[in-house]
This record gives structure tokens, sequence and C-alpha cells, in this order.
């Protein structure tokens, strides 16, 4: 791995970090302005609308584990592919979620943002 996967994959464990400690200035400061946000349901979201779900208190991330995670570059841009578990709770229900994920980041002057994300829930064993 280059420094430049180095500093992306660094950024991306920084990013759910910050979603697990509650500090949502520094996720928003994370992610492009134009985000797309698709969730384990399908739903899309704007970075807007991801930050206001977050700030309203609704949705909180008590851990996510990364699996499996590597970092492939693609001109300037690079792909986050892996998997985690997240715990989290909505409307103060907990919920385990396992998934897969790709994220794509983008430089910028303030360091590599996410510019968009997109999970698929992985089934449970049967």
């Amino acid at each position: 791995m280059d420094a430049t996967e180095r500093d992306v994959l660094r950024r991306n464990t920084e990013r759910l970090q910050a979603m697990v400690a509650g500090d949502l200035d520094k996720v928003e400061a994370m992610m492009s302005e134009n985000l797309i946000f698709v969730h384990t349901t399908s739903a899309v979201e704007s970075r807007t609308q991801f930050m206001a779900r977050l700030r309203s208190g609704n949705v909180r991330y008590v851990e996510i584990n990364e699996l499996d995670v590597r970092v492939e570059l693609v001109g300037e841009q690079a792909l986050v592919l892996g998997s985690m578990r997240q715990e989290v709770e909505v409307a103060g229900a907990k919920r385990t979620i396992a998934c897969r994920a790709l994220s794509l980041w983008i430089p910028s002057a303030s360091g590599w943002l996410m510019r968009s994300y997109q999970s698929t829930l992985i089934p449970a064993a049967a």
C-alpha cells in the first residue's frame, strides 16, 4: 500500500471514528458538498439530509468495525471497498448491521473528501 492509499484509508477510518464519537462537525467536514449517500435500505441522501438525520439524534452509531478494507486508486480519486459491522441505535432501538460498502473519495485542499457512499446488507447466515 502506498502513501496515498494509506492516507485515504486513514481518512476513512477517522470518519467512522468521528461518527461513533458523535463529532458531527468533523464528519461533515470530511464529506463533499455534493455527497450521495446510499443506505442499506436503498434510501438516498445528500450531505445535508444525511447530516440532518445524524444531528436529529434519531440515529446514533455506537460501534463500527471495518473488515477486509482496501483502497484502489482510480486516477486522482480513490475507492474504498470493504465490509463492516455496525452497532446503531435508531429511535432508541439497537440494531446490528453487517454490510459491504463502497465509497469514492476525492482530493481537496482540506484533504480527502468522501464524494459518494453505497452499502449493501450482508444476509444473515441461514
